[in-house]
């Protein structure tokens, strides 16, 4: 009986085991054909109790291979892969270096404050994994007018190639900059935030669909870092992560909050207890911040990098092309760029370009400039108001010199002439020859006061033109002039300017007696302060111009034997008769010009002596004495010819029976006498009508008086 049961157990056993090897193969059918991630079959065991077996579908595997095969290549990206960790070779062989390059690198847009940018989009134009790329900025002056012009006219029009726009530029000789640099791409920030917590996965259809607590997630702003109040829901094609392993969305039901899930990257599935996060795109921005200053015109070129490598590209992109002062702030589209620069930027580095232009050397940098040596013989006491003594040699004034001169000749000797007239008729008897003389000193005395008129109006007009040039009262002024050597430059460090100290010293070349002051300090206490002898004279400095080919300014030196300029190295000291002057120099450096430049050691002293052969007076001086004293002699004539004088010496003689021959006699008609009539009125009458009138009542009388 066992043994019948044996073999109907045993056939029973075969049939149950081909049924499950035919279920097995079935659902190794259905794994390599379904879409599903898993397949499902049953079997039966050897007690009869049938049991459901999973397997994972071809698909699923596939998926899982692709996740893998992914995950390896980015980490191929990141990660350069070496079987050994060895230590590098030791370095060998390298050369001296003999010569330098230039790398054009325009920084000093960093040094503004706030700094200024433009972005732009290199999306898709370079590699996903560049974060960085390469930069040049060929930069023109917006104030140069040929630059601009160029610009407009020929940039902008043929968008040149960097090797073209170079030649052009070159061609054209036209300034400009470059600013070759590598740019980090800016680092991507997290746009979006999402958590998604899994409350229950239910299989349909073979696939696992996952109940979330939310659908909803948020945008982040890029300019504050806050969150944007509106949500955003999930969809299809959204990709989701967990623990390192990268999911999309392939399907949805919002009504029920379920979600299907692909594996991206990595093999593990979520379970009951995940948390699914939203997933950022790690180069979904490639905009990178190219910086700018005012006043510029850019052309702009960029090359891709291959970070593999650290390989830049070969061919420069195409320009991209603006004006910065035409630029719009986002912040406020009616504020253009020159605008905002004014108001709100500080640019230490426009400070230092203007400096680097301008070539200024700091006094830290600087090296002590040599003094000058002086010479006495260099020096010399000249007149320095010539012009004065100039404005008399004007033909005009010549000729009123000379005019004047011989009018001054002819009245001596007319007055002399009427001397000898006076003293001649005193000895004359007959009375034609007599009223002859007397008529010819008449003429004589009329001519003399005629030319008096003419010598005055010639003294007052000469007198007018010397007032016109400043020319009354006017001494010779004299000054200590001459030049000394400019010293060498250090190191390429200009000597630019000079203090002269001078002093006055008596004849005997001793010092002055130096005057003491007393006066009150800030602690109300009384101070004593010498007054020193020294004076001191600040030259001007070397001027700069704008160099063109260099785009920088240089020291313009001097051209001494020019008399229109005022130069650095000459000495002009003021000096009178009598007076001893010590002078020195010392010289000026660029170096930390204006605000502490670098100065020399005093010079050697030089001392300069008023020349004892110089006349302390002048043509100038001379004539207006002349006129002076001709003016008082011409005012004293004046005042005696208002008073009468004039008229009443005019018929005087001197008489020769005098003893001492010093009193006068007049004609008796010039003599007036008062008369009283019987009545007791009084007439004047003229001597001469007293006598004749004596002489017809009684001539014998008359005649017996002499």
């Amino acid at each position: 009986m066992a043994n019948i049961n044996s073999f109907a157990e045993n056939i029973n056993n075969l049939i149950r085991i081909s049924n499950n090897q035919i279920e097995l193969l079935n659902g190794m059918y259905d794994a390599v054909i379904t879409d599903s991630d898993t397949a499902v079959f049953t079997v039966t065991d050897d007690k009869n109790k049938s049991q459901t077996r999973t397997v994972p579908s071809w698909a699923s595997i596939r998926n899982k291979i692709s996740g893998i095969e992914e995950a390896y290549k980015n980490l191929l990206k990141e990660h350069q892969l070496t079987p050994i960790a060895t230590a590098p070779k030791k370095i060998q062989g390298l050369a001296n270096p003999t010569q330098f390059n230039i790398d054009p690198n325009w920084w000093f847009e960093d040094l503004m404050y706030p700094s200024s940018y433009v972005s732009v989009d290199l999306k898709r134009k370079i590699d996903d994994s560049s974060d960085r790329v390469l930069v040049n900025r060929v930069i023109l002056d917006y104030r140069e007018t040929a630059s601009l012009n160029f610009y407009n006219n020929t940039i902008v029009v043929q968008k040149p190639t960097y090797e073209n726009l170079i030649k052009w530029l070159n061609d054209e000789n036209i300034v400009y900059t470059e600013d070759l640099e590598t740019l980090d791409l800016p680092l991507n920030n997290v746009s979006y935030q999402g958590e998604f917590k899994i409350t229950d996965i239910k299989s349909k259809d073979g696939y696992n669909w996952y109940t979330v607590d939310t659908l909803e997630y948020r945008a982040i702003s890029r300019s504050n870092y806050t969150f944007v109040n509106n949500t955003i829901k999930l969809k299809k094609g959204d990709k989701l992560s967990c623990n390192k392993v990268l999911y999309e969305i392939t399907d949805i039901e919002e009504g029920k909050n379920k979600i299907k899930l692909s594996c991206i990257v990595g093999t593990d599935f979520p379970t009951n207890t995940s948390t699914l996060s939203f997933f950022n795109e790690p180069w979904s921005s490639k905009e990178v911040n190219v910086k700018f200053s005012n006043n510029e015109i850019n052309i702009v070129y960029f090359k891709g990098i291959n970070e593999d490598f650290n390989l830049s590209g070969v061919d420069w992109s195409e320009p991209i092309m603006f004006v910065s002062n035409d630029l719009i702030y986002s912040g406020d589209l009616s504020t253009d760029y020159n605008k905002f620069y004014a108001n709100n930027i500080v640019d230490w580095g426009r400070q230092m370009i203007d400096d680097v232009r301008e070539r200024k050397i700091s006094a830290t940098r600087g090296v002590k400039p040599n003094a000058p040596v002086l010479d006495s013989n260099d020096y010399s006491v000249v007149q320095i108001n010539t012009q004065v003594n100039a404005s008399l040699d004007t033909a005009e004034i010549i000729q009123m010199k000379s005019d004047i001169e011989t009018t001054k000749s002819r009245l001596t000797s007319m007055r002399s002439a009427l001397a000898s007239l006076q003293t001649e008729i005193q000895s004359i008897t007959d009375p034609t020859e007599l009223s002859q003389k007397k008529k010819r000193i008449n003429e004589e005395i009329n001519e003399i006061a005629s030319l008096s008129i003419s010598y005055r109006t010639s003294l007052d007009a000469i007198k007018s033109i010397l007032k016109e040039n400043d020319a009354i009262d006017v001494r010779p002024k004299y000054h200590i002039r001459g030049f000394f050597n400019i010293p060498e430059p250090l190191q390429g460090q200009q000597v630019i300017g000079f203090q002269i100290m001078y002093r006055y010293k008596k004849p005997d070349a001793t010092g002055v007696d130096l005057k003491t002051y007393t006066y009150t300090g800030q602690d109300n206490a009384e101070r004593i302060g010498v007054y020193s002898d020294w004076n001191r004279i600040d030259t001007p400095v070397l001027e700069k111009e704008y160099d063109p080919e260099t785009g920088k300014f240089k020291w313009v030196q001097g051209n001494t034997s020019k008399g229109d300029e005022i130069n650095i190295n000459q000495v002009d000291i003021p000096i009178t008769k009598g007076e001893v002057v010590e002078f020195k120099v010392r010289s000026i450096s660029e170096a930390g010009y204006p605000y502490s430049p670098l100065k020399s050691d005093w010079s050697n002293s030089v001392t300069i002596s008023f020349p004892a052969n110089l006349l302390v007076s002048s043509d100038i001086d001379n004539l207006i004495k002349d006129i002076n004293d001709e003016n008082v002699a011409i005012t004293v004539e004046s005042i005696m010819s208002s008073k009468g004088v004039e008229s009443h010496l005019s018929d005087s003689i001197a008489n020769a029976n005098s003893a001492s021959g010093l009193y006068f006699k007049h004609e008796a008609k010039n003599i007036a006498v008062d008369v009283k009539s019987s009545e007791g009125s009084i007439k004047t009458v003229s001597l001469q009508d007293v006598i004749d009138i004596l002489r017809s009542r009684n001539n014998y009388l008359f005649d017996s008086l002499f």
